[in-house]
């Protein structure tokens, strides 16, 4: 499927039934569906709220509004209680979510985004809602595009940003991507709904305001869509090959690690390879996006030529050879995180842990090989467990003040008493979460 470029003059407002159409291409959705909308108050994101806004009236749906309040500038927490003010004005709830942290002096712009990133999908899942609506407009994909092109991207960057994505629990939805932002503009217009400028649009420290202004003059936004759209499809029709190469001659395990069959992995063509060893270490390492390309390309050309050796490391994954098989499991030295126990929460990025009655203190962390030890010492029949050794320092322990006291995927409890809730591998990115891609 292919979206296009909505023909339609550049400072004609987007029509609430031309929106209802368009967004018919993105369901289905169920019966009065539950929506988020990220909404910074500008022009792009205050004109979705508004078409989301009413598509959903007429379906009795819930709409949240989602601001994030970045705390970058002086501005910003006043302007997020402006938003929300024009949120209740259409009859809806709204959210603030705050960044927590000091200033930001490097990479504003990329440390922005993944924080946005990580309190919106967390909000939906906390709400219960499935999809996530974004703001991103035909310019912005223009943008993006010309930035990657200048890195030389492949593939996967000149497609640019998918209109849907499937991440974890949540679907990430882009149906703004082509229409442009003077049409944007003039549909908050149209609708009567205040508009926020952020300074930061305009400062030219930043690439994207410097690519924006090339393309400003140039005038060539929509040909660089068109080029992605084509990308787009190209895109799409390597991810359902390399799912179901997946489906061929990979094996998923509830203990968070995968295992290659390698003769059938390496009998395809290298691209469609290495995209089946980016999703699978993105998914094992807890990733959001997958690996870099020419990272990915190095590991594919090590094992075609039997020079995986002891393995390697990559996103967060130790990869080993064994034989005919190629074990990708979560390398322990990168899982510093431990989070306190709640009714539910995600650990590392791979699991999710749901208790029915949490206790205070109790934290889950790493099972480590301090922990290994600890359950060997407590006579647990650790090495008996159908778990590859090098997998169980990796997996999710529930610790307290006394030290370990359940390891779910062991069947461990210090105390005998069952562990009163549950721990699923569930990863943010999952292994064909192209099923979903546009």
């Amino acid at each position: 499927m292919q979206l296009g470029i909505l023909p339609a003059d550049a400072d004609t407002a987007v029509t609430g039934e031309e929106f209802a159409a368009h967004l018919l291409k993105f369901g289905p959705f169920e019966a009065s569906p539950r929506l988020a909308v990220a909404c910074s108050g500008g022009a792009d994101s205050i004109a979705l709220l508004g078409l989301v806004c009413e598509w959903a009236k007429h379906r009795e749906g819930e709409v949240v509004a989602m601001v994030v309040d970045h705390r970058l500038r002086p501005e910003s927490t006043g302007e997020a209680a402006d938003v929300v003010e024009t949120a209740s004005r259409l009859g809806i709830d709204a959210r603030i979510l705050t960044r927590t942290g000091g200033p930001v002096h490097s990479n504003v712009q990329q440390h922005a985004r993944e924080v946005r990133y990580r309190l919106l999908s967390h909000c939906c899942r906390e709400l219960g809602i499935p999809h996530l609506f974004l703001a991103h407009h035909m310019d912005d994909q223009a943008e993006t595009v010309q930035m990657r092109a200048a890195r030389s991207s492949g593939v996967d960057g000149l497609a640019g940003m998918a209109p849907l994505l499937e991440l974890g629990d949540v679907r990430i939805l882009r149906p703004l991507l082509n229409i442009s932002k003077r049409r944007l503009r003039a549909t908050a217009s149209a609708m009567g709904l205040p508009i926020l400028e952020d300074p930061s649009n305009d400062d030219a420290r930043f690439e994207r305001v410097r690519v924006r202004r090339d393309l400003a003059e140039t005038k060539c936004a929509g040909d660089i869509v068109a080029t992605a759209i084509r990308y787009g499809h190209e895109r799409r029709q390597e991810e359902l090959l390399a799912a179901s190469h997946l489906a061929m001659c990979c094996a998923i395990f509830p203990e968070g690690y995968a295992v290659f069959d390698t003769e059938a992995l390496i009998k395809d063509r290298a691209e469609i390879v290495c995209r089946c060893l980016a999703a699978a270490c993105a998914m094992i390492g807890g990733r959001s996006h997958p690996p870099r390309r020419a990272r990915t390309r190095r590991l594919y050309d090590a094992i075609v030529t039997d020079g995986l050796a002891g393995g390697r490391t990559m996103a967060g994954c130790r990869i080993v050879p064994n034989g005919r098989r190629l074990f990708i499991y979560r390398e322990a030295a990168s899982i510093a995180e431990s989070v306190p126990v709640t009714a539910r929460n995600r650990w590392d990025g791979r699991f999710v842990v749901e208790v029915n009655q949490p206790s205070e203190g109790l934290q889950v962390a790493k099972l480590g090989q301090d922990g290994v030890r600890e359950l060997r010492e407590d006579n647990a029949f650790v090495l008996s467990a159908q778990v590859p050794r090098a997998v169980l320092p990796t997996l999710p322990a529930i610790r307290g003040v006394e030290g370990i006291r359940y390891v779910p995927h062991l069947c461990y409890s210090k105390n005998g008493d069952a562990f009163d809730g549950k721990i699923r591998f569930a990863p943010i990115r999952p292994l064909q979460a192209a099923r979903f891609t546009l």
